[in-house]
């Protein structure tokens, strides 16, 4: 380790703590799927005890598609502190997981993670992360974690006892219980890592590529399963294909500033790039030893550009591996030249860290502004009464990246009550689905009629032909007045004007005119 290790050590600490802070400095932190996740992990945590919830819902806490780990711990957090505290929590293990996971990676390969690992500060706060992709960011964590492990053994030469088999498939579980993708690239990158040794000392890489191999079990469950086909678009050039690598879109939240440090960025591992390619060929000669980390890199770059952008209801695969592929480039940068100048290092590191500060201060205007604008819509629910059902819809279309209101029913904080809009309860592959005999899926509208702009739905059609209904209508957008009385006059003839936030933009109806009556029996 270099002189100035420590030194970076300690800036490792200040950027942790600088990405955890966003969390607690702000009542509210904006994502676009959060209030979701929230919503139903409360369904999780309260089904036993709230009626509402065993009307409308029916639990599938494990599902073969994984993606619910997080939604467990959010919902034990649930337990022990209110819904604001129980996020804070969560999204700030997630930033401590993977700061510490990404360095943990890096220190199996290389003697200057201390340097490299301050990339963490960029990689911490990402566009997933903004957009509520929460099971996505800690499958991430987990994943290097494994990662590592298997490097670190690898590395020493130790013998793979029936404990450390055990840490691998249990981590491989974990990891797939996170997120699908995560699991599918972690096993590429450990056949890749394995490289020809697999074949000529078989019994040695086997049996850890094996342990790690048992999710498929599930995978093929999954793939078995009737799925929506893809409607996600489709890159058509070269240069649409290549842009979530080399744009850093992985980055992009709530800001336009935030194209500006992408580009900064991208030069910065550039020049580190080109830097290790002259250091080599100075040197006249190439370590092998870390070579599969750029080929991992390779693969997962080709499959990017080259794979599908959507599976089934899976979306953004090629996002999502972009920011793999730049994990595991950083990574073999750190490692490709064991004698790094201590100059080009601190270099390195400053500008990791200069990166991560200049984003944080970029999105504190933004961050702050819809912390405020997030608790005027949350107040909207104290006019809520328990054991109500909620329809949110979009009368606009958002005009950011990340739309903080888009599933806002988890921001209301009403008490018990149902989001008639759930995306999550329409999948097979969350922990509560909608009932059959109360789903509003496609009786009040389909998911995407339900999200277009506007809206299609129909409340007498849903309450006809279910055991449900429809309590309050929230709509978003636009001016109370204009033309949504006009647009939708016969769905709101029942409803009046309850409240309103954001200066009229967000509005809340309830119902006046009495439904049909919901029987109690489950």
């Amino acid at each position: 380790m270099t002189r100035d290790g420590p030194f970076w050590r300690v800036a490792f600490w200040i950027l942790l703590a600088l990405e955890c802070a966003p969390f607690w400095m702000f009542r509210y932190f904006p994502s676009q799927d959060g209030p979701s996740h929230i919503h139903n992990a409360q369904v999780l945590a309260n089904y036993g005890s709230e009626p509402i919830y065993q009307q409308y819902y029916v639990l599938t806490p494990i599902t073969p598609a994984g993606s619910v780990l997080p939604q467990f711990i959010l919902a034990g957090l649930l337990k022990i502190a209110g819904p604001l505290m129980a996020e804070k929590l969560l999204l700030s293990g997630y930033a401590v997981l993977l700061f510490f996971a990404f360095r943990y990676f890096l220190r199996s390969f290389s003697p200057h993670a201390d340097y490299f690992a301050l990339f963490a500060g960029v990689l911490v706060p990402n566009w997933f992360l903004y957009m509520g992709f929460w099971n996505f960011c800690f499958s991430i964590a987990v994943l290097l974690f494994v990662l590592g492990f298997y490097a670190r053994r690898e590395r020493e030469g130790k013998r793979w006892t029936t404990r450390a088999l055990l840490v691998v498939g249990v981590g491989s579980l974990a990891v797939y219980m996170s997120h699908v993708v995560s699991w599918v690239l972690g096993a590429i990158a450990i056949t890749v890592m394995s490289g020809p040794r697999l074949i000529s000392d078989w019994r040695r890489y086997f049996l850890p590529l094996v342990s790690f191999l048992p999710p498929v079990a599930l995978l093929l469950i999954e793939f078995g399963q009737p799925h929506e086909v893809s409607t996600c678009p489709t890159a058509s050039t070269l240069r649409e294909r290549l842009w979530p690598l080399y744009s850093f879109s992985f980055l992009y939240t709530l800001g336009d500033k935030e194209v500006l440090i992408a580009k900064v960025l991208a030069a910065v591992l550039l020049l580190t790039f080109l830097g290790v390619v002259a250091m080599i060929a100075l040197k006249r000669s190439f370590s092998w030893r870390n070579a599969s980390l750029l080929a991992v890199a390779g693969i997962f770059g080709a499959i990017c550009v080259a794979g599908p952008a959507c599976i089934g209801s899976g979306s953004y695969i090629d996002t999502r591996v972009a920011c793999y592929t730049w994990i595991f480039l950083v990574a073999w940068l750190a490692s490709a030249v064991e004698a790094w100048p201590r100059t080009a290092l601190n270099a390195i590191a400053a500008a990791f860290c200069g990166i991560a500060i200049w984003m944080f201060v970029a999105r504190m205007p933004e961050l702050s502004r819809w912390s405020q604008e997030l608790a005027e819509v949350a107040a909207i629910g104290q006019s809520i009464r328990p054991e109500s059902t909620v329809l949110a819809m979009r009368l606009e279309r958002s005009q950011g990246i990340v739309d903080p209101l888009g599933h806002p029913v988890g921001l209301l904080n009403a008490g018990p009550i149902v989001d008639l809009g759930n995306y999550e309860a329409a999948y097979i592959y969350f922990t509560s689905r909608f009932r059959e005999e109360r789903s509003p899926i496609t009786a009040l509208g389909s998911l995407r009629e339900l999200s277009s702009v506007p809206p299609i739905f129909d409340v007498e059609r849903y309450e006809a032909q279910t055991r449900g209904r429809v309590d309050y209508l929230l709509f978003i957008g636009g001016k109370s007045g204009s033309n949504e009385e006009e647009l939708l006059r016969r769905q709101l003839m029942d409803f009046k004007l309850a409240r309103s936030a954001r200066g009229g933009e967000v509005r809340l109806y309830e119902r006046v005119s009495p439904s049909k009556p919901v029987p109690n029996e489950r």
